[in-house]
């Protein structure tokens, strides 16, 4: 995101269970706050690089932060689907647990 930041991209488009982190870099980023931006993109990279390795990975991922954001009733994928084994799940509580401050519980 930083990187097309600096070259004119003006959003991006972002999954649905974790938005706040984009929306907190893309206002460091115009606020001028560059290197706040850059540091919470790196943040976040590690997991978007792991997460992004196939479309049914991301997508059980997004759907299982979003469960337990309150966000949705459960996180089940129609076929074809991958579940997540245990670390991946405790990757999925690492990363709550890092970005608590942007992701706040949605009450329903």
């Amino acid at each position: 995101m930083p990187d097309a930041l600096r070259r004119g991209a003006v959003g991006v488009q972002p999954g649905c269970s974790f938005v706040e982190i984009y929306l907190a870099i893309w206002q460091h980023w115009t606020a001028g706050r560059i290197d706040e931006a850059s540091e919470l993109h790196r943040r976040l990279l590690p997991y978007l690089a792991y997460w992004m390795q196939g479309v049914e990975l991301i997508v059980q991922v997004e759907k299982t932060i979003s469960l337990r954001r309150g966000m949705i009733d459960h996180d089940h994928c129609r076929a074809p689907a991958r579940a997540l084994d245990r670390h991946e799940l405790a990757m999925v509580d690492r990363f709550l647990d890092e970005f608590s401050e942007f992701l706040p519980r949605i009450p329903r």
